[in-house]
């Protein structure tokens, strides 16, 4: 039989940045003990970045274990690492890794591709005068031309004798069942002797498949992880496997599952996709799909980066201008307003407030990506005068986000900032920060708050938010909320009108009009509520003063 090796919080770390919950990995591994898996590999001892399981220090593990498991511990070294200067560092190797007799850890495992392949013999060596059981991975081996692995196998032949497992890493998700006989044979025949070990990934839907097939094959060990987490599309799940073998202990495997890989993954977003398929069959590394669909971009241009050309190698100014939005500000300005009509000219120290609104903007995201978005001539005009662009818009827009909507049609962007046509004191470090939350939650709309002052409190021209524990939206109102049984609370927060969209979300947004609490509450961010759309709010540093009344536009001419 198969042995198995859970790499879960090392192959997984790929989407925490090596970083997890103490609980979690205690949970975890313990439960991956009792349910007998035979390796339990915990991360990497890297010099590079990276969280506590990037560094697998031996006290920080001990201190999140409790007490060492029956199972075998394992970290991992990537050689790439430990190669400076065209030479084995091995100076940096043995500050980073303690001998086994000091450690909870007794085995490593060694990731390298075919350029670091010569320098296999000095680390293992390194690895077994400090007392570590050591396995092998070659990287991308199903990618490599004949005179390649002719070339390798001598090198590899030399430890073959020295190591635990040779390994078959499907680093691209390739590998179909029929072929791991193949792949058996001849590894058999260039390194008699070798223990094989295979790790899958599920590019083609197939790690389940390729895994059970190498266990059929007598492959002397296979890799998996809790629901499947690893880099890219992901791996052999461990209760998949387990529940196969009717293992004794899947129970609270499938606890551990529940509680914390399940939510894990939602949030993550590992799993079988139409893009990492592309990357299998293109020969693409897996992590341009990764940063792509966790990115801003539609599955269109997705799909149309990937299946343009392979590229075997990670680069990632190869997707730099795609990782990066394009964003505009959009300020809607409409020339009638029943308490100040005209305010989008009204004079503030000689020039229009539509105008030293867009001067704030501008100083977020420059001059030329600020649009005023309006109806009417005048304001075309004086736009125009002072050097901004102008989207002209039709007079049926019902709110000033349905005027960005329309204007968001004709304009070229990702992200699309719809700031207020009477907020002339808004910051643009506020603005900047917002932006930085959409491309962080870009499956949400942003929107930003601040305290509520004394006066603001029962103002009805203050917009009150209550927002969950994940700072989403929950609801806003004119009203003071939350309340209390004495009347108001002593913490409220108020809306600054900075909105952050996509151009589907302000589709979504304009869609079928005002809303019916909407119109009640005479609040637009309602509407996303009423349609069930999820807003972010992003707390910034103060709020800016809308100027809605003739007051308003004295208060804020004595603080320009």
């Amino acid at each position: 039989m198969s042995k198995l090796l859970d790499c879960t919080l090392r192959d997984g770390g790929y989407y925490t940045n090596w970083t997890f919950n103490d609980d979690m990995v205690y949970e975890t591994v313990h439960a991956l003990d009792r349910a007998n898996i035979d390796i339990i590999e915990l991360g990497y001892k890297s010099p590079t970045k990276g969280g506590p399981y990037k560094k697998c220090n031996e006290n920080f593990i001990r201190s999140v274990l409790k007490h060492k498991p029956e199972s075998v511990l394992c970290f991992m070294i990537d050689l790439k690492d430990y190669v400076r200067h065209n030479k084995f560092d091995k100076k940096l190797f043995e500050t980073m890794i303690k001998p086994a007799k000091d450690s909870w850890f007794d085995m490593c495992r060694i990731a390298f591709a075919y350029p670091t392949v010569t320098y296999i013999p000095e680390a293992v060596t390194a690895l077994k005068n400090l007392g570590y059981k050591v396995g092998v991975n070659f990287m991308q081996i199903d990618l490599l031309t004949e005179d390649e692995i002719n070339n390798s196998m001598p090198i590899l032949s030399s430890i073959i004798s020295q190591i635990e497992y040779f390994y078959v890493p499907d680093s691209f998700g390739t590998i179909i069942p029929s072929s791991l006989s193949t792949y058996k044979a001849h590894l058999k025949k260039l390194l008699p002797g070798c223990k094989l070990g295979l790790h899958t990934h599920d590019n083609l839907g197939l790690a389940f498949a390729n895994t059970l097939e190498a266990v059929l094959l007598d492959y002397d060990i296979v890799d998996c992880t809790m629901s499947g987490m690893g880099r890219g599309v992901g791996n052999c799940r461990t209760e998949q496997l387990l529940l196969y073998q009717q293992n004794s202990n899947l129970e609270e495997i499938l606890k551990v599952v529940s509680k914390w890989y399940e939510p894990l993954k939602e949030e993550c977003n590992w799993g079988w996709s139409k893009e990492y398929m592309t990357t299998s069959i293109m020969n693409t590394h897996p992590t341009y799909a990764q940063q792509l669909i966790n990115s801003f971009n539609t599955d269109d241009k997705i799909f149309k980066f990937l299946s343009k050309e392979s590229r075997k190698q990670f680069d990632k100014e190869k997707i730099k201008s795609m990782l990066e939005p394009r964003v505009c500000v959009v300020i809607p300005a409409r020339y009638t307003s029943t308490r100040l009509p005209g305010k989008p000219l009204a004079d503030l120290n000689g020039k229009p407030l539509v105008i030293r609104v867009a001067e704030q903007a501008a100083q977020a995201v420059g001059k030329e990506h600020v649009y005023i978005a309006t109806e009417n001539l005048q304001i075309f005009d004086a736009v125009v005068e002072h050097g901004f662009q102008v989207v002209m818009t039709s007079d049926q827009c019902p709110t000033g986000t349905d005027r960005v909507a329309e204007a968001a049609q004709e304009l070229d962007y990702d992200f699309f900032v719809n700031l207020q046509g009477d907020e002339p004191l808004i910051k643009p470090k506020d603005v900047i920060k917002a932006v930085e939350y959409k491309n962080k939650y870009h499956d949400k709309v942003i929107n930003c708050y601040t305290d509520v002052t004394e006066v603001d409190a029962t103002s009805q021209n203050t917009i009150k938010m209550v927002m969950k524990p994940n700072h989403e939206l929950m609801y806003a109102s004119r009203s003071p909320i939350p309340g209390t049984k004495a009347g108001v609370a002593d913490q409220l927060y108020k809306q600054v009108c900075i909105y952050v969209f996509s151009k589907e979300e302000l589709s979504i947004f304009a869609k079928g009009g005002k809303t019916p609490i909407e119109q009640l509450e005479d609040i637009e961010i309602v509407r996303l509520l009423e349609k069930n759309y999820p807003v972010h709010m992003v707390r910034v540093s103060s709020s800016s003063i809308a100027v809605d009344t003739k007051e308003d536009l004295i208060k804020v001419r004595k603080l320009i």
